[in-house]
């Protein structure tokens, strides 16, 4: 993460005067420059190159305390630094090893949480069942029960109470983002509606007792997979 990978051209002309300034003829005079030479060296620089500064390589590693051995540092005044890219491959397959392992252990502790909000969600889902089934069976009030199972993977069932006549009663279920997915008319008094899982894939979703246009009862239920 402390690397800053760079887009750069080569200096060919710098590079070479640079290693050339000692270089000599026989004849004591400096190196000619062929035409040909010079064109193929105008052409070189325009090249982009990516890689990394062997300086902040090398800073890097220290920071680190990792003896890496990528990086040549000079030997002298007449040196230069320089990057070995295939000494990488080693650290960045130990890097993703390690990434993986984190990766697993996250992947446990979320499925280990998942498994808790199942848990409990279905005790919250029966605590509201039996309150509704209560309010369903005195005939208090119009009202829905909770799905059983819940969650499911087969089929559930959803009581519902009508403790007033009413020209439109319906059970519709939505699904999380509020999508209207099914919607079932309903006969005066007690009953109960089956869905089987078939029907939605899985998922959580909400259904709602609609009487004359209004909700007066809402539920949520889990199709498991």
């Amino acid at each position: 993460m402390k690397l800053k990978p760079v887009s750069y051209t080569l200096d060919v002309t710098s590079i070479n005067n640079f290693f050339d300034k000692d270089a000599k003829t026989v004849n004591g005079e400096k190196h000619i420059v062929e035409e040909q030479d010079v064109q193929a060296i105008k052409e070189k620089e325009q090249v982009v190159y990516n890689g990394f500064v062997a300086q902040d390589v090398e800073k890097t590693a220290k920071e680190i305390n990792y003896n890496f051995s990528g990086v040549d540092v000079p030997k002298n005044k007449n040196d230069v630094y320089g990057l070995r890219y295939s000494d990488f491959v080693v650290p960045l397959v130990k890097a993703v090893q390690e990434l993986s392992q984190q990766n697993d252990s996250l992947k446990r502790r979320d499925n280990e949480l998942e498994a808790r909000l199942v848990k409990l969600e279905s005790m919250v889902f029966a605590l509201q069942s039996q309150t509704s089934s209560q309010s369903i069976e005195s005939g208090s009030v119009s009202g829905l029960g909770q799905n059983i199972p819940n969650p499911f993977n087969g089929t559930t069932t959803i009581s519902y109470y009508l403790s007033e006549k009413s020209k439109d009663a319906y059970i519709n279920f939505y699904s999380s983002s509020g999508t209207l997915l099914k919607s079932i008319r309903l006969t005066e008094g007690k009953g109960t509606v089956n869905l089987k899982a078939s029907e939605l894939a899985a998922g959580v979703y909400r259904y709602c007792l609609v009487m004359d246009g209004k909700v007066i009862d809402t539920k949520q239920m889990v199709q498991s997979k």
